[in-house]
């Protein structure tokens, strides 16, 4: 049947080239179905409900150093400039400023040696970017599985794949190395992640880190200096901000945290304003609320993340509100 002809759900469901653009398993399907929806803007909301019943969404409310340099290299010129007067300076004076000025020299010299040799002992700086509404798996070369998600960055070294820095939000599927007891670090601005072989998902948006642990154990690290243990279903939250940990709650559904990375956002009993906030930090808009009883209505659902479209839809469809798109804002009736 020719793609044009599709005026009903069931046309899309038994398709199986779009059965696999909602599921995102194979690329030129996913590039034919986003260029077949563009050029036919008429049929969006029909294939955006099919989308929706592919993915079996349930809607049940019950359910569910360099400034180090420049600091010494002040601090040096105060020294001096306070043993030396400008305006008496005497020749032995002058050499004495010249010695310290020599001391200074050498110093920057072994500190700019030490380091081109740190940089080129990590090695080359390898580093993954997503856009909004974009996705992505990175298999590094230790064996560490990591899902990447929308708005977000990875970097490591080449020298060294156990040391990792995110900003933004990622799930790790870390590879135990016991034959070398070699532990695996994520570092965000707020705090270091430790362990050996586990798994978790680690969300540093919005002036804060999340880390929540799906299995195994690991160690966290914050900027303050404090060491916290996490069991399988802990969640910490941590603002180096303020220096304050912000939650910190145990036997948590770790589903409700990751399920992202397979292609749906959950949500259990929170209002929807907190649950827009992850439209947001996934596809880069701002949600607008024309009632207050509206964003703090809780809801129990879950959407899928095929694209915008399709999340505003099902959320229309589950909670019988209507959101307009304008720009880069959602607006919420």
């Amino acid at each position: 049947m020719e793609k044009d002809n599709y005026f009903q759900i069931e046309d899309f469901l038994q398709d199986e080239s779009f059965v696999n653009w909602v599921n995102r398993t194979r690329p030129e399907d996913i590039e034919y179905w986003d260029q077949w929806l563009a050029n036919n803007p008429g049929k969006r909301e029909l294939a955006h409900e099919a989308a929706i019943m592919i993915s079996g969404i349930l809607f049940n409310p019950k359910q569910l150093p360099q400034s180090d340099v420049e600091n010494a290299l002040h601090l040096l010129n105060q020294r001096i400039d306070k043993n030396l007067d400008e305006a008496v300076l005497t020749q032995q004076k002058q050499k004495t400023r010249r010695r310290w000025l020599s001391i200074a020299a050498s110093f920057l010299v072994l500190i700019a040696s030490y380091l081109v040799f740190q940089s080129m002992n990590k090695g080359k700086e390898i580093y993954y970017e997503t856009a909004f509404g974009e996705q992505i798996d990175i298999k590094l070369s230790d064996g560490t599985a990591v899902a990447l998600n929308a708005n977000s960055s990875l970097r490591w070294y080449s020298n060294n794949t156990r040391e990792v820095w995110v900003e933004g939000e990622a799930f790790f599927k870390v590879k135990k190395k016991p034959e070398t007891g070699a532990k695996f670090r994520v570092h965000t601005n707020d705090l270091v992640v430790e362990v050996l072989g586990t798994a978790f998902n680690v969300n540093s948006h919005a002036a804060k880190t999340q880390v929540v642990l799906e299995e195994g154990k690991v160690k966290l690290k914050l900027k303050n200096g404090t060491e916290k243990t996490m069991n399988p279903g802990d969640l910490i939250s941590y603002s180096a901000r303020i220096d304050q940990v912000l939650e910190s709650k145990q036997s948590v559904r770790s589903a409700l945290h990751t399920s992202w990375k397979d292609g749906t956002l959950m949500f259990d009993d929170i209002s929807l304003e907190e649950a827009m906030k992850k439209i947001e930090n996934t596809y880069g808009v701002k949600a607008v609320f024309k009632s207050e009883s509206t964003a703090k209505r809780k809801i129990t659902t879950g959407v899928p993340t095929i694209d915008l479209e399709t999340c505003i839809k099902a959320f229309e469809l589950a909670l019988d509100i209507e959101i307009e798109q304008n720009e880069n804002q959602l607006i919420v009736y």
